[in-house]
């Protein structure tokens, strides 16, 4: 990864805690949230539809969806 390049992050739970950490994407500058997963359907499509990211409902698809730097575990 270059410097000039964003890191590609994915997150596991969408719940109240993973609110922090999505909202932090948006005003980062070194760093793109592009997957998040969670077993709820509906909350995890909520917040790829948000966020512009890929949802999942599993940590394996989570990681056979995208390319990831690191994944955050809420």
């Amino acid at each position: 990864m270059t410097p000039s390049e964003k890191a590609k992050f994915g997150i596991v739970g969408v719940g109240a805690i993973a609110q922090s950490y999505i909202q932090a994407f948006q005003d980062c500058e070194s760093a793109d949230l592009v997957s998040a997963a969670d077993v709820r359907v509906d909350a995890v499509q909520s917040v790829a539809a948000s966020h512009g990211c890929v949802g999942v409902n599993s940590v394996e698809e989570l990681v056979d969806s995208t390319s990831l730097d690191a994944v955050i575990v809420c």
